[in-house]
């Protein structure tokens, strides 16, 4: 990531060359201009890290040759490999040997300083190096912070520049405004909209021109009709305890005290107490939250206002108190919510855009294209038919929208349309929806863990059992009041609540009002009421999949966590075995035949490492002579593993041998055939036959890629 102040917009342009590991910038300054190339290479430890590394210094030499001779080169960011002589691994003499080519230098304080440092020792990987060293003016290698969690150090340097700020436009950042909705003049508001000049739709291609006008007429009357306010920016600082001061202060003067002595990591008084300080703040943050907690239950208990109780509603609810669990997105863990929603929204955007990716599906595909194919016809065929949006069907849509809630990405809101009113209403029957998508629920069974949806109706469910059980008599009468007066048409939240209870098939509320049950009984019995629902909803997702032919879906429930993840180490290498093992066994792993299928059999299906036969996943597995070699050793040791079991009902291994069928399933699920009674073993063996089975995939994907890459470069 390269950022700059907005000040220097004008004179700073983004470079198409690069790509998700390289970004490069351009910077109109003179003598010369400057190209400030940030990157992030390949970590070392890889089967391919070679190869990677090798083709990102590649792409930096072409961006390089470049620009090297109209611009200024700065070449930045995390090299993972060092120019110390001290460390000798083959991403160390590569990029070397890249630095000296170049002829790229670096000022010479940088001395051997660790930029990066972890549990195990430290290493100097964070570069600044530029063509000419007579333009870096300082260079430094920060020290740790305690505010910093990051296991690299910045590194900090000058470079002489000349840019001549004063022609440069001052950009402010947009000022956040919120309307007053309740003082707005409805009849200038309408009056303004009715004199506003709209564009005629004459084509399909000008219906986003139309909308764009439109909704600019909307926020130019609401800006002229409706006062606002300035949004407050800053909430309140959070407020640390009297002890947590003291244990704050305490923990910088002991992090000063690391520092002087040198930055021990082993065998050091000061390590201990270093450890044991954060224990104690971790501890005290916990504890303040508790009586914080506390002291607010109080207030309503207390207090015995309906506001209160609401209030307690709403904080159930709310994002910032009540988490669901964050899901993995691009090989992260996501926790923060609005970092999911992007997360959802770019995961979403790049599955709606076809493409030849590993975990691509081309037999849904094919269904997708088969089907907009017959609604297609169907549509050309029945023109006349289909009834229009009436008028009174988009007021009705209007009016149901909920106030004061935030804007759209047209800066759009509910409000801008109710008080439109009729002039919004006509120009609204044009304006067509969009399909839902859907995931596939194998992701969330195989790892044994609930949607996040089912996560938040956990959460809703138990706070219902707090309020029941709440000994507050305001509360209860409260309570008893929504139950009984809320229709099932209503807005309120205890009607929610009912569609939950129904759903996941739990007592009513009212039932539970008068027979209140104990926390512990309730809890459990709402989450095996919920992952029942949940399962059986996703395992109806996945029973016409064909790409799941491998997989034992009986045997896959919340709650309970797939053989293939369950039996895995908790290191780099097992989990990178158990994600090529998890996209064979789901069908997502893209083999010839898959890419065939994909391009509409334009392409060969043929295996194109032996060229013998069509490639599918029991070729790849077992049959392909190219990769006989990767196999071997595996298919020898499973071998000895089935040869090993002593139970009767077991079919021996020469039984197996005979079926490529049967020795696919073995290697993919072979609870399958436990399933079927052809194999009976201990759950010690079945680890044993993942872990081998791991290894094996692993391997024979290693061994397609390189011999693909090598007939490619042969080709070329």
């Amino acid at each position: 990531m390269i950022c700059w102040n907005s000040k220097f917009d004008s004179y700073v342009k983004t470079l198409k060359d690069g790509n998700e590991r390289i970004i490069a910038v351009e910077i109109n300054s003179s003598p010369k201009r400057i190209c400030l190339i940030n990157c992030y290479l390949p970590t070392s430890g890889y089967s391919d890290t070679a190869v990677k590394y090798q083709d990102n210094l590649d792409l930096l030499e072409i961006i390089i040759q470049k620009y090297c001779d109209s611009h200024q080169i700065i070449l930045v960011g995390d090299m993972n490999a060092t120019m110390l002589l001290s460390r000798r691994n083959d991403s160390d003499r590569r990029f070397r040997s890249f630095i000296d080519k170049h002829k790229l230098g670096t000022l010479a304080n940088m001395g051997t300083a660790p930029t990066y440092q972890h549990g195990k020792g430290s290493s100097q990987i964070d570069y600044i190096f530029s063509h000419t060293v007579d333009n870096l003016l300082e260079l430094e290698i920060c020290h740790q912070h305690p505010t910093n969690t990051s296991s690299h150090v910045p590194v900090v340097g000058k470079i002489k520049a000349t840019l001549s700020l004063t022609c440069a436009k001052s950009i402010k950042p947009p000022e956040r405004r919120r309307n007053l909705w309740k003082d707005c003049d409805i009849e200038a508001y309408q009056s303004t909209l009715s004199n506003s000049q709209i564009p005629i739709i004459e084509r399909p291609d000008q219906i986003k021109t139309f909308i764009d006008q439109l909704n600019g007429n909307i926020l130019a009357a609401a800006k002229i009709a409706v006062p606002s306010k300035k949004i407050r920016l800053k909430g309140p600082k959070w407020k640390a305890s009297p002890a947590l001061r003291q244990l704050l202060v305490k923990g910088n003067l002991i992090h000063k005290n690391w520092i002087q002595y040198g930055r021990p990591t082993v065998n050091h008084p000061i390590i201990e107490e270093r450890r044991s300080i954060k224990r104690r703040i971790r501890s005290q943050q916990r504890q303040d939250m508790a009586c914080e907690r506390k002291q607010f239950y109080n207030q309503i208990v207390e207090s015995g206002k309906s506001t209160n109780f609401y209030k307690l509603i709403r904080r159930g609810l709310s994002n910032t108190i009540s988490k669901p669990q964050g899901f993995m997105n691009e090989g992260q863990l996501i926790l923060d919510l609005d970092k999911q929603s992007k997360g959802f929204a770019r995961f979403y955007e790049d599955l709606a855009v076809p493409k030849q990716l590993e975990q691509f599906d081309s037999d849904y595909h094919e269904n997708t294209q088969f089907n907009l194919e017959l609604i297609r016809k169907i549509v050309l065929e029945n023109k006349d038919t289909f009834s229009p949006i009436t008028p009174d069907e988009v007021k009705s849509a209007i009016y149901k929208l909920n106030n004061n809630k935030s804007s759209d990405e047209y800066g759009i809101c509910a409000e801008h349309l109710k008080l439109a009113k009729k002039f919004y209403i006509n120009f609204l029957r044009k304006i067509q929806c969009l399909p839902n998508r859907s995931v596939k629920g194998i992701t969330y069974l195989l790892l044994g863990v609930r949607p996040a949806t089912a996560e938040l109706h956990i959460r809703q469910l138990n706070l219902l059992g707090c309020i029941i059980r709440s000994e507050n008599l305001t509360l209860n009468k409260i309570l008893r009041r929504q139950i009984s007066t809320k229709s099932e048409t209503s807005d309120s939240w205890f009607t929610y609540i009912d569609k939950l209870l129904v759903q996941y098939d739990l007592p009513s509320a009212a039932k539970m009002v008068i027979n209140p049950p104990c926390k512990l009984l309730w809890k459990k019995n709402v989450k095996l009421a919920i992952d029942k629902f949940w399962t059986q909803k996703l395992l109806l997702d996945c029973q016409n999949k064909s790409t799941l032919s491998y997989c034992d879906l009986s045997s896959l429930k919340i709650g309970t966590v797939h053989k293939l993840w369950s039996s895995i180490e908790s290191n780099i290498k097992d989990v990178r075995r158990g994600g090529i093992k998890a996209r064979l066994i789901t069908g997502t792993y893209v083999l010839q035949s898959n890419t065939s299928k994909f391009n509409q059999h334009e392409v060969s299906s043929v295996c194109p490492l032996c060229q013998y036969e069509d490639e599918d996943i029991v070729h790849f597995i077992f049959k392909c002579n190219a990769l006989f070699k990767y196999r071997k050793s595996y298919i020898e040791e499973l071998e000895v593993i089935i040869n090993s079991i002593s139970n009767p009902n077991t079919c021996s291994w020469n039984s197996l041998v005979g079926d490529f069928g049967l020795l696919t399933q073995l290697i993919l699920d072979p609870s399958v055939l436990i399933k079927q009674k052809i194999l009976s073993c201990s759950e010690k063996t079945l680890t044993k036959i993942e872990d081998c089975s791991r290894k094996n995939v692993l391997l024979l994907h290693c061994g397609r890629s390189l011999i693909i890459n090598s007939n490619i470069d042969c080709q070329t």
